[in-house]
């Protein structure tokens, strides 16, 4: 799991990466966006529809290394949405010496025991820093690894 905190922590994105047997070149995905201002989880977890492509464009590490390119000053955009469905839209902009992150999606179901589990659609923005943004980066490129790793012993 990968996580990508707001400054203050009221806003976590949790990534989860899964090898998929029956999609090869392909990486399932989970995301759960915990938003403590409203008390609510968001999650997107079908293991049959949320997919990052790994055979001829790796979706993975090019996430990987733009957010490092972002740390390092070599552009202060980035906008990704997995080429599979387009389930979701991330966009880190850099913003006064902060980042800014939005993730966006129609997708999204309400964890919480009072609603039922109907899609709905959320953004949500708030601000990071160079710090958590490079956690960020390195806890999917260790997922990353072990998957890869995995995969080859199978």
């Amino acid at each position: 799991m990968a996580t990508l905190r707001s400054k203050n922590e009221d806003i976590i994105i949790k990534l989860y990466i899964y090898k998929l047997y029956k999609h090869r070149g392909w990486i399932g995905y989970s995301l759960e966006l915990i938003d403590n201002q409203q008390d609510a989880t968001f999650i997107m977890n079908d293991p049959q529809r949320y997919f990052l492509e790994d055979r001829i464009e790796p979706e993975i590490p090019a996430i990987i290394a733009n957010i490092k390119s972002l740390c390092d000053n070599k552009f202060k955009d980035y906008i990704f949405t997995p080429i599979d469905e387009k389930d979701f839209t991330l966009k880190i902009t850099h913003d006064s010496g902060e980042w800014e992150i939005s993730l966006e999606s129609d997708s999204w179901k309400i964890s919480n025991e009072f609603h039922n589990a109907k899609e709905c659609s959320k953004k949500i923005k708030f601000k990071s820093t160079n710090q958590l943004l490079l956690e960020f980066s390195r806890e999917i490129e260790k997922e990353y690894i072990d998957l890869k790793q995995t995969n080859q012993l199978l």
